[in-house]
């Protein structure tokens, strides 16, 4: 089945140029990607910010393919445990950020363990989140080389290298990260050896301080006065995007001056997830932000630069991809075989989509088209804002349907069921409550939630079995 990010397909649609983006199957590009830690999507102006300045990054944008409608989930483990195991995060065990239900289980083949198997060296530089325990951690779970953001503030923060952790007060670890990936690109490229890079730095995720303590330096405050809504943390936030986009200036040159930069697929997710801060400012036009159920929550830059595999700087895809696409993506491109056939395949496009949720946050929604998508997210937005508006009549403090509840669709997805349009409520006292297992689930389809989506496709025009299986037929998640 062919790849839904499959690079060339994408731009034979998008572009129809079909002809010049062939690159042979079982090619070995050096793959770097880059992803920024709760950046979202309006901080760079190549997507209309008012403020901000990243040329480095709208040059990468005027070299690359675009995917316009990329989406990842709300929160961080999650995203991450998408992209490094290319299946949904629950598949995975990853349900939240902490509590240790942010560890990728171990039973899971990542991409860096896939991609070692044709010969590749892997390197790891930023935040993890998959997981602190020993066999969780990055060094055993395929990468090579590893330096890991492990704990405390920006500029007293603890760095574990290769499992030996110290404390390097005095140092900003972005900087840190992009400066030993180089350092190890180096040695790779000397050897001739393909190499993996999976940089994702911490910023600019908060929290941040009042003053200065927290940063490298006082460069942050020209953004003070810019805008009526510009605070100390957006200014900071600001400042770390525009340092990225230096660091990652520096590091396509320095791959330019070696002559591998058109041989390297250079990624750029420009966010894990929505934006913790900013999108007061900027939002691209989005609705929401991390850790809600909108675009603004899911929906991040997406670039892929690579002139040598034949990618067309400046093309654009309006297929609608997901964060669980990369890893079988350059499997694909790299001639591995994909692991773990039931729960890791190359995605299509077929008449079921990808509905399930992080906290109620949309992942992939694979349509028929994009008028029946628009329409279709349209709808989800309305059916969530009137369940945060509505009162959940379990909570004695009158605290809304949605802020005490996990709301998915398509779970059958973690049963082995097939997916349906009835959406799974679990609900208690609170996520607290949810999390001590004092819960319940919608028993069947005839639960005033489940009634209250069908009724809403109903009044769309929609028909109720719009989401139906290729043969035809739908399917409970309660069966």
């Amino acid at each position: 089945m062919k790849t839904v990010i499959a690079l060339t397909l994408l731009l034979a649609a998008s572009t129809g140029f079909a002809e010049e983006a062939k690159p042979s199957k079982d090619s070995k590009p050096n793959i770097i990607i880059i992803m920024p830690d709760d950046s979202g999507y309006g901080n760079h102006p190549c997507f209309g910010n008012p403020v901000i300045k990243t040329p480095n990054i709208d040059a990468l944008l005027k070299q690359s393919l675009l995917l316009t409608r990329y989406h990842s989930s709300a929160r961080c483990s999650p995203s991450r445990a998408k992209l490094m195991s290319g299946r949904h995060e629950f598949l995975g065990g990853v349900t939240d950020t902490r509590r240790m239900r942010e560890r990728l289980s171990l039973d899971t083949i990542t991409l860096p363990q896939a991609l070692k198997t044709a010969g590749y060296a892997t390197g790891f530089f930023g935040k993890w989140h998959l997981g602190n325990e020993g066999p969780y951690r990055p060094e055993n779970r395929g990468f090579d080389e590893c330096w890991i953001y492990a704990k405390g503030a920006r500029m007293a923060a603890t760095i574990s290298h290769n499992g030996k952790s110290q404390r390097m007060t005095g140092t900003y670890p972005t900087d840190l990260f992009f400066k030993k990936a180089t350092e190890w690109i180096d040695v790779q490229r000397q050897a001739k050896t393909p190499f993996f890079v999976y940089l994702p730095p911490k910023s600019p995720h908060g929290p941040f301080k009042e003053d200065s303590s927290d940063m490298p330096n006082e460069d942050y405050k020209k953004f003070l006065g810019t805008h009526p809504k510009m605070t100390v943390k957006n200014a900071k936030i600001y400042w770390e995007v525009e340092n990225i986009d230096k660091r990652i200036g520096e590091m396509i040159k320095q791959l330019e001056e070696w002559g591998i930069a058109d041989e390297t697929l250079f990624i750029f997710i420009g966010s894990d997830n929505g934006a913790s801060g900013g999108s007061e400012i900027h939002n691209a036009g989005m609705k929401g932000h991390k850790g809600q159920p909108y675009q603004g929550g899911t929906r991040v830059p997406a670039f892929f630069r690579w002139p040598g595999g034949g990618i067309k700087g400046g093309s654009e895809s309006a297929t609608l991809t997901s964060q669980m696409d990369i890893m079988p993506t350059l499997l694909e491109i790299t001639g591995v075989p994909l692991p773990d056939a039931g729960l890791l395949k190359s995605i299509g496009i077929t008449s079921t989509p990808h509905t399930l949720s992080h906290f109620g946050a949309n992942t992939a929604l694979h349509e028929l088209n994009l008028q029946r998508t628009r329409k279709w997210m349209q709808l989800y937005s309305e059916f969530i804002d009137l369940l945060r508006s509505s009162r959940d009549p379990l909570d004695p403090n009158g605290g809304a349907i949605f802020d005490n509840s996990l709301v998915f669709f398509g779970g059958g997805l973690r049963t082995g069921h097939r997916n349906t349009n009835i959406p799974c409520l679990l609900t208690g006292a609170g996520f607290n409550g949810l999390r001590h297992g004092q819960h319940r689930a919608a028993p069947n389809e005839n639960t005033p939630l489940a009634n209250l989506w069908t009724t809403m496709l109903q009044d769309s025009g929609d028909p109720i079995d719009r989401f139906a299986d290729a043969d035809g037929t739908t399917s409970s998640v309660w069966s």
